[in-house]
């Protein structure tokens, strides 16, 4: 399972090593075998930091 720092984490790294991830797949459990809820991309990364500066 992926948490909501380790999404930004890698979203962040892909971006800066020159090979961007397009996007997350988002479960509910982060198995491969459930259905997505969401795509998270490098696009959402402003709302996701602002996620984490209000909890």
């Amino acid at each position: 399972m992926i948490a909501v720092v380790d999404a930004i984490d890698k979203l962040s790294r892909g971006r800066h090593a020159g090979q961007p991830i397009a996007a997350l797949i988002i479960t509910q459990d982060g198995k491969s075998t459930e259905k997505p809820l969401r795509l998270v991309a490098p696009y959402d990364l402003p709302v996701l930091s602002a996620a984490l500066a209000t909890t």
